[in-house]
């Protein structure tokens, strides 16, 4: 892994990754700014009801609304711990509060992207990636993903999740349970936020365990590839585990709706 990571230096010299920052700087601005002054033309409902249950949140003092509707998920590593943080910083003004927390998320996604190159040993990868996160090419992405954050929490959680679960097979003693703890925590959090991040993260992670698993030419399979199909499958428990948490027959504490979607 070293070695790997000293020929990337070798091959990726400063100016390109000088080069590379500054052009996700350039696209982190004009995204921050574009919401600054044209993001009363880029809101609908959906986002109107984040802000409301922010501001919520806000005045009942708590991250988990005990007098909300929530739909078939619970809001917990979402958009409304930034638009609270807005909200907290702004209490009066919901446009200079909105815009705080688009850019906190921005910035979220390139600390992860960075993180994420770490993980793989390949510096450059975290600018680039950068990029391609904070640059509205369609008219899809920008409108779900760059300026109105619906998608940015999910993005944010499946990096984080690989990058764990990358340190988690490099490291040993201490830092791997470390890792392991953390995996766990954040695949558990991530299912209660809905199937969603089960689906596109550990779902297929899981899959592709297996796949490695099955596609091996030893005579006898591996300790590696039998380490990697249980961290996958315990994650893959784990965030099964959060998903029934707001469909337990007894949860009365939070509301959840089964049926129609509130908010």
């Amino acid at each position: 892994m070293k070695s790997l990571k000293r020929h990337t230096d070798r091959k990726h010299p400063g100016i390109l990754m000088l080069i590379a920052w500054g052009i996700a700087a350039a696209w982190y601005l004009a995204d921050v700014l574009y919401i600054w002054f044209h993001g009363n033309n880029v809101m609908n409902s959906d986002l109107a009801a984040e802000l409301i249950l922010a501001k919520e949140l806000n005045r009942e003092g708590t991250f988990l609304s005990t007098q909300w509707y929530y739909s078939t998920e619970l809001r917990i590593l979402n958009t409304q711990l930034a638009y609270k943080l807005g909200f907290a910083l702004f209490p009066d003004h919901w446009h200079a509060a909105r815009t705080v927390a688009v850019a906190v998320l921005l910035f979220a996604m390139i600390l992860v992207a960075v993180y994420f190159a770490r993980a793989i040993s390949y510096p450059l990868a975290g600018p680039i990636l950068s990029v391609v996160l904070l640059a509205p090419y369609s008219k899809w992405y920008g409108w779900n993903v760059v300026f109105n954050s619906y998608y940015v929490p999910h993005i944010v959680l499946t990096l984080l999740a690989l990058s764990l679960f990358l340190r988690t097979l490099q490291t040993r003693s201490g830092k791997r349970i470390v890792c392991t703890v953390l995996s766990i925590a954040l695949a558990f959090t991530g299912g209660l936020g809905g199937v969603r991040q089960l689906m596109i993260c550990y779902s297929p992670l899981l899959l592709t365990a297996v796949v490695y698993l099955l596609n091996f030419r030893e005579e006898k399979i591996s300790k590696h590839r039998l380490r990697i199909l249980g961290y996958s499958l315990l994650l893959f428990a784990a965030s099964c585990a959060g998903y029934l948490v707001p469909h337990c027959k007894n949860n009365s504490v939070y509301k959840v709706d089964k049926k129609v979607t509130r908010r």
